[in-house]
């Protein structure tokens, strides 16, 4: 299901005009990752790689967690309670390299990666409350399909482009740029960004999305789901 559905968001949409963005709502029934996934893989920060936590701070400016050294770990681990408490104070937070958190997440990566070849699919996930900020008006390396899980999001997509491909371009003046069109996300609702489209996302609610990042002219990954016998 999820194969044909993509290949027809392909065929239909992205192929014929490859630099367009596009939003569909109520395109998927199951949510897969909750905010009870989310606690679960933070508070095992024994096997989280710190490099994968990145927070935002109510200026818009992207930092990393503190480290601590624990008692069974070779290297240090993030610090729990920072990040939390971040949270709390309206800070955004975003898990990368979530790509292998659930089965159906998982599914989805190679998929994309079935259809557009020679890729590489990764999936970040973006958690803020109503007070956070994320990013400026930014463009993004890769293409993105960005789907809502909980809460709502306000988007806005611009009309320009990055004339450089291989920088993420940040933009603090919103006037330099030109609105294309604004729209809502919520729970099982869609948005692709094509890569060096200036875009900006603010959440209205507590909210969880995830950003499925399409690397191009790069080897996939295994995508095999281990199971026990």
């Amino acid at each position: 299901m999820i194969d044909v559905l993509f290949k027809k968001i392909y065929s239909e949409v992205i192929n014929p005009e490859p630099t367009k963005s596009f939003f569909i709502k109520n395109l998927f029934q199951d949510i897969w990752i909750d905010w009870s996934v989310l606690e679960n893989k933070l508070n095992d920060f024994y096997h989280l790689d710190p490099s994968r936590v990145e927070l935002i701070n109510r200026k818009r400016d992207k930092y990393y967690p503190s480290q601590n050294n624990t008692v069974w770990a070779n290297s240090p681990k993030v610090d729990l309670e920072e990040i939390f408490d971040a949270f709390e104070k309206g800070h955004s937070l975003i898990l990368l390299n979530a790509n292998r958190m659930h089965p159906s997440v998982n599914e989805i990566c190679k998929v994309l990666e079935s259809i557009v070849k020679k890729s590489a699919v990764d999936v970040h996930i973006y958690c803020g409350n109503k007070k956070s900020k994320s990013f400026y008006p930014h463009c993004d390396m890769a293409d993105n399909f960005i789907i809502q899980q909980t809460g709502k999001s306000y988007w806005k997509v611009y009309k320009e482009y990055s004339m450089n491909v291989e920088k993420c371009n940040i933009i603090k003046d919103e006037k330099e740029l030109s609105l294309d069109y604004e729209c809502v996300l919520e729970p099982g609702d869609l948005i692709y960004i094509p890569k060096s489209r200036f875009h900006l996302a603010q959440p209205l609610e507590k909210r969880l999305s995830l950003s499925f990042a399409i690397s191009h002219d790069t080897k996939p990954i295994n995508r095999k789901w281990y199971k026990f016998k």
